[in-house]
């Protein structure tokens, strides 16, 4: 019953083998320093001694990484000791499993790891989600990834367990909701000079305040809906967990790239259109940026025939 999975689920959660490599010392508790070195390690995959040296050379120096640690601290340091022991860390980790839903870890995986829909499928199919995370590190996924899974790329499988190290010991954060821009009228101060909406097109453009030389913005996805009430302003939810906040089957993706501005074609006139957009980085998605309905460029409609 209930009982018997929720203890299941519980034991799952127990290992101890992630939180022992991060304490090089053996004493029981982690602290910044300690932190620090996990994090240059899961970066690169290769000894903090070696990798201090190139961080600096890609902008991504110890500045950086002590204020990732001091965020983490902030989150899980219970008592303010500048210290985490296990109890801080379970706790977490439990967070983790209630967040990081099958379909949340699904998307993860397409979008943050950047391994695409069929990897994504496989997670799907069988149910993987955060609960599993501690279990998948603590062998370097043979059991789940490799036999289970059937990811026999073996840089595939390291690019899945180091998103997972960060997520779990809390290094890093998703980034922050993005900014988003509806233009429909030449008129708009959005609009540069030279570029031109037409009587079917809505120009957007987005942004995000963060630069972060440690966990960087990699990738943008808008997102366009006819709402379903025209005359109002349909917001939708909004939420950490974006995937059990928005319905995205309602949502069509029309663009996914670096890029942070898109002109939107060949719409119906007299028709309103919703957009969405999502940034996305290695620990997971935005919360998404939502707009309301508009309709396109007005302005121009009498010079145009549908």
């Amino acid at each position: 019953g209930t009982e018997r999975k929720e203890s299941k689920d519980k034991r799952k959660f127990e290992s101890k083998d992630l939180f022992n490599r991060a304490d090089n010392d053996g004493n029981g508790d982690l602290d910044s320093k300690e932190l620090e070195d996990f994090l240059l390690l899961s970066l690169t995959d290769e000894e903090p001694s070696v990798k201090a040296s190139q961080n600096m050379q890609n902008g991504m120096g110890r500045k950086q990484i002590k204020s990732a640690v001091s965020k983490v601290m902030e989150r899980i340091d219970q008592n303010r000791d500048n210290l985490i022991v296990r109890k801080d860390m379970d706790e977490y980790w439990h967070s983790v499993a209630f967040t990081m839903t099958t379909e949340v870890t699904a998307q993860w995986i397409e979008h943050s790891v950047n391994l695409g829909q069929e990897i994504a499928n496989k997670f799907r199919e069988n149910s993987i989600s955060g609960i599993n995370f501690p279990s998948i590190v603590e062998d370097d996924g043979e059991s789940i990834l490799k036999l289970k899974l059937g990811i026999t790329n073996p840089s595939h499988r390291r690019l899945i367990i180091r998103g997972m190290k960060l997520i779990l010991m809390a290094l890093g954060q998703p980034p922050s909701e993005p900014r988003l821009y509806v233009s429909n009228s030449n008129q708009d101060q959005d609009v540069s000079e030279g570029e031109y909406i037409d009587c079917k097109s809505i120009l957007l453009r987005w942004g995000n305040d963060e630069i972060s030389p440690l966990f960087s913005i990699h990738k943008y996805i808008l997102y366009r809906r006819k709402p379903k009430y025209a005359g109002l302003d349909v917001y939708g939810a909004k939420s950490r967990d974006m995937f059990n906040g928005v319905n995205l089957s309602e949502w069509e993706e029309i663009y996914s790239g670096r890029a942070t501005k898109h002109v939107d074609t060949n719409l119906v006139r007299r028709t309103k259109y919703q957009y969405m957009v999502v940034a996305w980085n290695m620990l997971g998605p935005s919360i998404p940026a939502i707009s309301q309905p508009y309709l396109p460029n007005a302005d121009s409609c009498g010079s145009f025939r549908n």
